[in-house]
């Protein structure tokens, strides 16, 4: 008599398993275990806003900001042939605030340089690939000041990565600012999460409107858009 079982016989004998197979998966993923609103995400939201917030009153020291922002989404992790993501969710949040910098042209350079010292010394490192302030003082200045526009608002902006002890890490971006014409994105800190599947948005706070007013008319040479970012949940 033939060893193989018959197709009918072996379907009901595997359906339990892929049965159990899927609600494994459900749960593990994009199910009940995702939970933005639950009280292990509200805890993690707070924690993450706190360490965000300490870390903003250390590096700008304790300058008054002339605008904030506070951003926050949840974006769903992409599981597929061109991407696999090591997480079915997970929620980011962006405090944002526009700074004094430098009064005069002349003040440019040592307000780059002073800022970046500040930020090492908050325990920040400059992100993989970057030069930090201080390359900022020391390339692209010196190049801005010979061009038609000599703007210290269009350089570009630097990242740096904080450990904070205790609390979460936060991604640090600082973006000179000057309020020019070709500067209307960078008041956006929604932009430095750049999510691919934004499945949620827990908070929007933009700026408000009259931040970009204020700094055109503050008769500063330089501002700063200091924005901290806290991937605060993961699942």
């Amino acid at each position: 008599m033939s060893s193989r079982m018959a197709p009918r016989a072996l379907l009901a004998l595997l359906a339990p398993i892929v049965l159990a197979a899927t609600a494994s998966l459900l749960l593990s993923g994009c199910g009940a275990s995702f939970r933005p609103d639950g009280d292990a995400a509200r805890a993690a939201r707070a924690a993450g806003d706190a360490a965000a917030e300490r870390l903003l009153d250390e590096v700008t020291d304790g300058a008054p900001p002339v605008g904030t922002a506070v951003f926050d989404l949840c974006t769903e992790g992409q599981h597929n042939w061109k991407r696999h993501d090591d997480y079915d969710h997970e929620c980011d949040l962006a405090h944002s605030r526009v700074v004094p910098g430098a009064a005069t042209t002349a003040d440019v350079d040592s307000s780059l340089r002073s800022l970046h010292l500040r930020l090492l010394g908050a325990g920040c490192t400059v992100s993989y690939g970057g030069s930090g302030l201080a390359g900022v003082a020391d390339v692209y200045w010196p190049s801005r000041q010979k061009m038609r526009n000599p703007s210290p608002g269009m350089m570009p902006s630097e990242r740096y990565s904080c450990d904070t002890g205790d609390g979460p890490a936060v991604e640090l971006e600082v973006e000179p600012y000057a309020a020019g014409r070709d500067e209307r994105y960078d008041l956006r800190p929604d932009v430095m999460l750049t999510p691919y599947i934004a499945t949620r948005t827990q908070r929007s706070e933009p700026f408000p409107a009259s931040t970009e007013a204020a700094v055109a008319g503050s008769g500063l040479a330089l501002h700063y858009v200091v924005t901290a970012k806290v991937a605060y949940l993961v699942v």
